[in-house]
């Protein structure tokens, strides 16, 4: 009988040559592959820029005609990082007059526009600056040094200031409030930062992260400081219904001289929080899905008769936690007086915490932000990309909103 090679050696030494095969043809077609495709685009680019100042010049290479409008001036070199990886040695035709500049490279610039979306990707998504040239190493063959990357913060910087100033259009029916707590390091000292946070939902049934504001604290006068902001800008509140809130007594105190005469319903999510921090722990499960239950009532006369039979049943057990709902559910079901397919999009601020649990994701990799500007960048990419996904999926039933207009 032939030997047999005990199985697990076998199968040890036949997968680790075929890895290291597969890595090495891998590693092989792909460097090969990556030369052919650069020196395919170089070509490509070289020979367009020649026929870009030949129509500049309205004429060919050493063709002579009424029309020319002047001369070439041979070429200059130049560094230009693309897709595909780094372009050494670009050449880049020129005219005597100094006037010609191929459209195919922006003047000055050393990146493809592409390049440029991915690190700013990368920067809002909380890769460090130092980290981002490893990574771009990794993907095109070179880096961008620490520099660079400084610089594209700075442009999204001014994006950041438009986004604070522009216009607001005033047909918003309801308006969801939060603030919410991030950490900063700035000057070597952690401190807390928080972040007022405002989305609307507009008539079409559309939700909008409307804009947010970076203060040191959730009082009245931050608050009216954003609030009075909004307003300046065109949110005037002409068609607002409702106004949904975590019942931060700062806020409360605002909205009472900004928008006086909307109606103020109360998050559900934070008050059941509330509830629950009332409650004993054998009990708390049970008694805050029962009081979930209230809000979940087809109606506010139902909703009302759900509570006072849950406030009869806990109030000997957790008299606290009755209290404590008790005191509050006027403002809990003000959401029954808007359109029905707009109740569960207003019964709590849930959007904005969302939001921003993206947020906090994507400083997991810095630990914390080092400054406001960083943290102003980094929400204003959360929200850019949020209403995006808002308009995109956006699907509202036709009926809607023609009795509250």
């Amino acid at each position: 009988m032939a030997y047999r090679m005990p199985k697990e050696v076998g199968e040890l030494s036949i997968t680790e040559e075929l890895r290291e095969f597969k890595e090495l043809v891998n590693q092989t077609l792909w460097d090969d592959s990556r030369e052919m495709r650069l020196e395919g685009l170089r070509k490509l680019m070289e020979q367009s820029m020649v026929q870009e100042r030949e129509n500049y010049l309205l004429a060919r290479r050493y063709e002579r005609n009424a029309m020319r409008r002047g001369y070439a001036c041979g070429y200059y070199t130049r560094s230009f990082l693309t897709g595909e990886g780094l372009l050494e040695g670009l050449q880049v035709p020129r005219t005597r007059d100094g006037g010609f500049y191929p459209k195919a490279l922006a003047r000055y610039a050393r990146r493809s526009k592409k390049i440029d979306v991915l690190i700013r990707s990368m920067y809002i998504n909380g890769v460090s600056t130092r980290d981002v040239k490893d990574v771009m190493e990794g993907f095109v063959g070179a880096g961008v040094s620490a520099s660079t990357v400084s610089e594209m913060a700075a442009d999204l910087d001014a994006e950041v200031r438009v986004f604070h100033q522009r216009f607001l259009k005033d047909d918003y029916l309801c308006l969801l409030l939060d603030g919410v707590v991030l950490k900063s390091r700035e000057f070597g000292k952690g401190r807390k930062r928080v972040v007022l946070t405002a989305v609307g939902i507009h008539k079409d049934g559309k939700r909008e992260l409307i804009d947010f504001l970076t203060v040191d604290s959730e009082g009245e006068v931050q608050w009216a400081a954003f609030l009075n902001d909004l307003y300046r800008r065109g949110l005037k509140g002409k068609g607002l219904l409702l106004i949904t809130t975590d019942g931060a007594p700062g806020l409360v105190l605002a909205l009472a001289m900004t928008f006086p005469r909307v109606a103020h319903q109360r998050c559900w999510a934070h008050k059941l929080r509330n509830v629950a921090n009332k409650l004993p722990v054998k009990h708390r499960e049970r008694c805050v899905n029962e009081a979930a239950a209230i809000y979940s009532a087809s109606s506010k006369n139902e909703a009302v008769k759900l509570f006072w039979e849950w406030a009869k049943k806990w109030r000997r057990v957790a008299p606290k936690a009755v209290t404590c709902l008790e005191k509050d559910i006027g403002p809990l079901l003000q959401f029954f007086s808007v359109p029905k397919p707009l109740w569960k999009a207003v019964r709590t601020t849930n959007p904005i915490e969302r939001a921003f649990r993206e947020v906090r994701r994507r400083t997991t990799p810095m630990g914390c932000f080092n400054n406001d500007k960083s943290i102003e960048r980094t929400v204003y990419g959360v929200a850019t990309k949020i209403n995006k996904h808002w308009i995109r999926n956006h699907r509202c039933p036709k009926p809607l909103f023609a009795q509250k207009s």
